[in-house]
């Protein structure tokens, strides 16, 4: 299990461009959101869940289409708080899509959680955890990441950094939409209660990198 208390020793020597970032607004290059950006299959379909100790783990099937390529989904998984921030604003939580191509390429599609109504669709992902560490459960599951996002009538920023967890894999491409999505207070808490730690890497410096802003 990693520790987030001791992040400084997870590498001595890491790549510029690393992720988590917070994204300054003002500081984005703006472009037209093309409706051909983000292409998602109707329903990711998930198979298992691994209980990685502070963390929870959704193994699934998908394709997705960005920017015109095929991209695989393989799991997602979550981080509290929020990893990423918007001009400082720090979420309760935030769900990372993870994609791969056939060249090995890694995209990764970021929602940002906030308190609000019960979110039905996301009911299954938030109950019926294993407890055991390293402990892998069948899951069965489906869900519409278009209708997530869709239904957010949102923006999406992208930039290039990494992996947010060691081996801290640089060139990832980041896909982390404006508005969250909200979740019951009864739903997050019973998830915390099974990770009292968090889970969330610091900020890293953007080092001159370039973050775009497609408005919807």
């Amino acid at each position: 299990m990693l520790n987030y208390e001791q992040q400084e020793r997870w590498s001595k020597i890491v790549p510029n461009w690393q992720s988590p970032i917070n994204i300054i607004t003002t500081d984005t290059i703006k472009e037209k959101w093309n409706k051909d950006l983000l292409i998602f299959d109707e329903e990711y379909k998930f198979i298992n869940i691994l209980n990685k100790g502070n963390n929870l783990q959704y193994d699934g099937r998908g394709v997705a289409i960005i920017e015109g390529r095929k991209f695989d989904f393989q799991q997602l998984h979550f981080h509290f708080p929020a990893e990423h921030q918007i001009d400082g604003q720090v979420y309760p939580m935030e769900l990372h899509f993870v994609h791969q191509n056939i060249i090995g390429q890694i995209t990764v599609v970021a929602l940002f959680v906030e308190l609000g109504d019960f979110n039905r669709e996301l009911g299954d992902f938030f109950r019926d955890f294993p407890a055991v560490e390293s402990e892998k459960d069948p899951f069965s599951a489906k869900l519409s990441l278009d209708g997530l996002i869709g239904n957010l009538d949102s923006g999406v920023y992208h930039y290039l950094g990494s992996l947010t967890t060691p081996p801290l894999v640089k060139n990832v491409e980041w896909w982390v939409i404006q508005k969250a999505i909200t979740v019951s207070s009864e739903q997050l808490e019973g998830i915390k209660k099974r990770f009292q730690h968090k889970n969330a890497r610091e900020i890293q410096k953007v080092n001159e990198r370039k973050v775009i802003y497609y408005e919807n």
